[in-house]
């Protein structure tokens, strides 16, 4: 009876010993899959943040891009306000400058009418001989 007690005793520590052999073979199994889970997670991780930290360098590129173009189109409003100042200038000059010559249109006009007219006084007054009041009460 104790032999077979023995007997008994010696197989339950078998199986006990091959389901130990079997539990430590899942625990290694386990542990090789979380090491390999955790290896890719921080590769991801790792990638992540380069990408974060590209777009982020992206980000700052484009930010000084827009103020530079910001900076350029504040320097073409000026540039474009002080033109319109030239404009004006120029085109209030234009006008004086066209009514001046309008003006001086007008009395080289008035200048040779009268030189029109002392020549008709003086060639009526030659050729006819009796007017004499008609060539000097011009001036």
């Amino acid at each position: 009876e104790i032999k077979a007690v023995q007997r008994r005793l010696s197989a339950e520590a078998v199986e006990a010993a091959g389901e130990l052999q079997a539990a430590r073979a899942a625990l290694e199994d386990s542990e090789e899959r979380a090491a390999s889970r955790r290896a890719e997670l921080e590769a991801r991780l790792e990638s992540a943040r380069q990408d974060a930290f590209h777009a982020q360098t992206q980000g700052q590129a484009k930010e000084r891009e827009l103020r530079c173009a910001l900076s350029q189109l504040g320097q073409l409003r000026q540039w474009r306000a002080s033109s319109e100042q030239r404009l004006d200038a120029l085109s209030a000059e234009c006008a004086q400058s066209r009514a001046e010559a309008e003006n001086a249109a007008s009395q080289l006009a008035a200048a040779q009418r009268e030189v029109a007219e002392m020549r008709r006084s003086r060639g009526a007054g030659a050729s006819g001989g009796s007017g004499g009041s008609g060539g000097s009460g011009g001036s």
